[in-house]
């Protein structure tokens, strides 16, 4: 069996990586189709919506809204436990070098309530400062966010700090603070009709990505191996790799899941919030 999984073309993604090619998986009768999706989490929870994928890893606030928002998918379970890590990002040619110096900035995000637009509204929050919807840019991915920075179009920039570093290394973006997200980041979602009808598999497919990660924790030579996939130097795999917690579990996911709805209420990117089984999915 073929399951459509996408994610972002990122290092939290590299145990997916490794599964493609896993001949065990298909000594079992699982086999993964994977897409990357450098729009991320919404394009994602379009995808899933319109039957384009089987599962997909998203964040745990962009996932939530979609759902809030009348999307079916429902969330199987954590990925990635520990927070991300959002750098802040300005062009180089900038004279803002810290944060106190954002006032009133233009924001690139991704798209509106996706994880770059509420941990934007978090920040401006956590510094007592107003922020109002026309200082928000939409500019899709990561390469739109360059393109606007660069021309002006916007001032400031939320962004995994890994995947970026490349960009501060060669001097385009400048990284003048970081913010962790409140919650754990990444969770997988899957489509319903696919959850109802495959479940046996999704639990081989599980057990395989968790026995992945700890292989990749446990294993020196993955840092060597991250950093050149990545392109990310090696001390900064490092330090990534160390600090991030895999768990493949809803362990806890009832009470991170009332914890982002109230984040989202609280911004005004959601009128309500539902009971926390409405979003986990349940054999």
């Amino acid at each position: 069996m073929k399951i459509r999984i996408g994610g972002v073309p990122e290092h939290f993604n590299y145990p997916w990586q490794l599964l493609t090619e896993s001949t065990q998986l298909k000594k079992e009768g699982v086999e993964i189709e994977w897409t990357d999706y450098p729009g991320g989490t919404g394009a994602m929870c379009s995808s899933l919506e319109d039957d384009e994928l089987d599962m997909a890893v998203v964040l745990t606030e962009g996932i939530v809204k979609s759902i809030l928002q009348g999307n079916p998918s429902k969330i199987l379970s954590f990925y990635v436990y520990s927070p991300l890590i959002w750098g802040i990002h300005v062009s180089q040619r900038s004279k803002i070098r810290k944060l106190e110096e954002l006032d009133r900035p233009k924001y690139a995000i991704s798209s509106y309530g996706s994880g770059s637009h509420l941990m934007a509204m978090i920040d401006a929050k956590i510094r007592e400062k107003a922020i109002h919807e026309s200082q928000f840019v939409q500019v899709f991915d990561l390469d739109g966010a360059r393109r606007a920075l660069k021309n002006g179009k916007a001032d400031v920039f939320f962004w995994e700090k890994y995947t970026t570093s490349p960009f501060v290394e060669s001097f385009e973006f400048a990284r003048i603070a970081e913010r962790p997200s409140p919650w754990p980041c990444f969770v997988i979602a899957v489509a319903p009709s696919f959850l109802k009808a495959n479940q046996s598999k999704i639990g081989i497919l599980l057990k395989a990505l968790q026995k992945q990660c700890d292989d990749i924790k446990n294993s020196s030579e993955s840092y060597q191996e991250i950093s050149q996939v990545y392109d990310l130097p090696y001390s900064m795999t490092m330090d990534w790799l160390n600090g991030t917690r895999w768990r493949i579990s809803q362990k806890n996911l009832d009470q991170v899941l009332h914890t982002v709805q109230l984040a989202l209420l609280k911004f005004g990117m959601t009128k309500a919030k539902l009971p926390t089984d409405h979003f986990i999915a349940t054999p």
